[in-house]
């Protein structure tokens, strides 16, 4: 039987724990009794099954919760999804996806170049981003020539220190 479970060994109640992932229970669960594996289960004597859960898919099992689709024939994007209770989420993969997601570059018109063709742009910010662009450079300039001239950190932008506040700093880190 070849049937995904999540499972939990444990040593006597109260005790050690095991908890694992597997294709066929029954056979795995002999295995943690007969202590047949060297690891965990054998070392700390989690021999008792106390709690499973049948799942239908092993990722599902080993704990996904869903998948990508990206750039997949839409029929084959169909299959998949509803033969799967993953949350698909499709980018290029036609209208069958559970959550359909394309990324803020192509959305907002920011792709340089190549644009793909499952892509679609909503604005065009380019123009925005390139001006954007020189006023974050104006403002890092602005910035590197009051520190290189001194007029940045002004007192306003210093955090104070009480004098005898200080003094005790002083002698603390010279103890």
């Amino acid at each position: 039987m070849r049937e995904p479970a999540v499972y939990i060994m444990a040593s006597r109640r109260n005790g050690t724990i095991y908890t694992g992932v597997t294709a066929n229970l029954a056979r795995r669960a002999f295995e943690h009794r007969e202590g047949i594996r060297p690891g965990f289960t054998r070392k700390y004597r989690c021999h008792l099954l106390v709690w499973y859960e049948w799942l239908p898919t092993m990722p599902e099992a080993i704990g996904c919760f869903g998948a990508e689709l990206e750039v997949v024939p839409d029929r084959v994007a169909e299959v998949i999804t509803r033969m799967s209770s993953l949350v698909m989420l499709g980018m290029g993969a036609g209208r069958w996806a559970d959550a359909q997601y394309l990324f803020a570059e192509d959305v907002l018109g920011h792709t340089a170049g190549h644009k793909p063709r499952h892509a679609k742009t909503y604005r065009n910010f380019a123009t925005e981003y390139a001006r954007l662009q020189q006023e974050r450079i104006g403002a890092f300039r602005e910035f590197n020539a009051d520190v290189a001239s001194g007029a940045y950190p002004a007192p306003q932008h210093t955090v104070p220190v009480a004098d005898d506040e200080f003094e005790r700093f002083l002698a603390l880190i010279k103890a």
